[in-house]
Parts: structure tokens; C-alpha cells; sequence
């Protein structure tokens, strides 16, 4: 069973942290030291909030899975969780120094970011690994830090929730632009990606001979390799230029042109071969990607 959490201040009392100075918004910050025990045993089990949450932690052991995904949070990183998602620790120990904002989706009502925060990629990934700094990151992220709790530990007035928001939207920003990074940096990870992705729709279609075949989804290849989709995506267009969904019309689209020339069917059983309900929507993709109709790239190869 999964407990949620909609108020903020009993959250943190489960988790042995400071009281929120702000009924929506919390700003906590530690120097553990040594490696410190974090998750007691009342607290082990999964749970859900109502909060976005942005931590810079060096976790050095334990556990934590982030939905169904365990999590690779090695070394000093950034941990960036939305709300309504299941987290589970597990004997997760830390050290140095730790910094975390937890903040209600309320907080952003009638703000800048109330809309905006959606359109960062990492809030939607189920990630299996953190955001990892350099140490000039790490600086400016914590700096980002500071300036917010400036304005948390302060007398709150008429600029202070303004100014706040103003640097959360930078830290969001820069935690965008090291993502990207990292997608690049950390290409021998993701390398290949594109291999397990292609086999996978491959092996879909292999098995379902003989069965109605559909289209894949983007959301059940993601699921065939433990990424969300919007994760998937992201690092097909950072190896391919091309997104998932781009990268399936682009496999089917090489698929049928074996069949086109390799094969007697029709382009119209060549296109339910595929799993398309429609015909004309195969031919116009094709068209799309090749500058042909499927009639017109078949009859150039017969006429070379």
C-alpha cells in the first residue's frame, strides 16, 4: 500500500525534518557529515505527495526506487521528483552537505512557472539515474539554493514569493541545460539505444505472424526498455535527431520498402502487413520520409 501525503508539514514530520516556515513551500538544509542512516522504519514504506521536490544530495549507499525503476543516484547529484509519483528508500545513507525545496503544486498557482514547469522534460521521466554535476554545476546550483533561502529565512513580504519563484525558474533552467549535458556526456550508457529500440519493434512484429498486427506504441517500447516515454524520447533525439515516434515511422517506412521490393503484395497489404488501419496514411508517410508513394519508389527500382 502506498500512503500519499497532501500536507506538507506532516510530510516532513514523517521524515524527521523541519517544521515548513511557509505552509506550501520548505527549504531544509544539512550537514550530515559521516554517512548518516536516513530512512527509519516507519517511513520505508512507498509513498506518494502532492509536491515537486528538487534535492542536491551525495548519496552513498542504500536504495530508492522512483516508480517501478530503481534509481542510480552514485556520487553527488540532483534529484528532481514532480508530484504523484511512488518513491520507495531502503537503507539509503549520505554525507556532506544536503539541500532540498519541497514545494506544494499550489505554491505555483497564479505564478510564472504554474504552466511552464510542465514543459521540463525531467518531471516526466521515470529516470534511472540522477543528474549528475560537475563541480562548477554543482556551484551554481547551490547558489540557486542560497538565494532561495535567503528569501525563505527572511520577513516574508510582497517580493519575497516573486524572487523565489524568479530563481526556481533558473534552477529549473540550468538542471535543464545539465541534463542535456548529460545525455551527451554520459553517451556510453545510453549508446545502443537505438539498436534495443529497433530490436524491440522487431520482435514485435516477429511475434505477431499470423495475428492482427498494430502499430507499436511509444509508451510499451519505453516500457520494453524501463524509460518513460518522454525519457525515450529525449535520447533517441539526442542519437538520432529524430524522436520515438519519428524513429517507429522511420523503421516501418525501411520494413515496407524490403516488402515493396522484395515481395508481390499490394501496397494496401503491404500497409496492414504494417498494422495500418489505413492505407493512404501508410502511403503519405512514405511519401513524408522519401519523397515517393510507395507505387512510385517500387516502379523506380524496376525500371533500373
Amino acid at each position: 500500500m502506498t500512503r500519499h501525503y497532501n500536507n506538507l508539514s506532516k510530510f516532513l514530520e514523517a521524515f524527521n525534518m523541519l517544521p515548513p516556515e511557509h505552509p506550501l513551500l520548505s527549504y531544509q538544509e544539512y550537514d550530515f557529515g559521516d554517512d548518516i542512516a536516513f530512512c527509519k522504519p516507519d517511513i520505508l514504506e512507498p509513498y506518494s505527495t502532492d509536491f515537486y521536490s528538487i534535492s542536491l544530495k551525495k548519496v552513498t549507499s542504500g536504495e530508492m526506487y522512483y516508480g517501478n525503476t530503481k534509481y542510480d543516484f552514485k556520487n553527488g547529484i540532483l534529484m528532481l521528483f514532480p508530484p504523484n509519483k511512488k518513491f520507495e528508500f531502503s537503507n539509503v545513507s549520505m554525507s556532506g552537505k544536503s539541500y532540498s525545496l519541497i514545494f506544494h503544486k499550489d505554491f505555483l498557482i497564479g505564478t510564472t512557472l504554474q504552466d511552464s514547469i510542465h514543459k521540463f522534460g525531467y518531471f516526466s521521466y521515470s529516470v534511472n539515474e540522477a543528474l549528475h554535476l560537475s563541480q562548477k554545476e554543482e556551484n551554481k546550483i547551490i547558489q540557486l539554493f542560497n538565494n532561495i533561502s535567503d528569501e525563505y529565512h527572511n520577513n516574508i513580504d510582497e517580493f519575497s514569493k516573486e524572487i523565489i519563484i524568479s530563481n526556481l525558474d533558473a534552477l529549473l533552467k540550468y538542471s535543464e541545460r545539465f541534463y542535456k549535458r548529460q545525455f551527451i556526456t554520459r553517451k556510453v550508457i545510453n549508446n545502443g539505444i537505438l539498436d534495443r529500440f529497433n530490436k524491440l519493434i522487431e520482435d514485435l512484429y516477429s511475434s505477431n505472424i499470423g495475428t492482427e498486427l498494430r502499430i507499436p506504441k511509444v509508451e510499451e517500447l519505453a516500457e520494453g526498455l524501463n524509460l518513460t516515454s518522454r525519457y525515450l524520447s529525449d535520447l533517441l533525439k539526442n542519437e538520432t535527431g529524430k524522436t520515438a515516434i519519428e524513429n517507429i515511422h522511420l523503421f516501418l517506412v525501411n520494413k515496407s520498402k524490403e516488402l515493396l521490393l522484395g515481395s508481390d503484395f499490394t501496397v494496401s497489404e503491404i500497409a496492414y502487413q504494417l498494422g495500418f488501419e489505413y492505407p493512404h496514411y501508410y502511403s503519405r508517410l512514405f511519401k513524408k520520409s522519401e519523397g515517393l508513394t510507395p507505387t512510385q519508389f517500387r516502379k523506380s527500382y524496376m525500371s533500373n
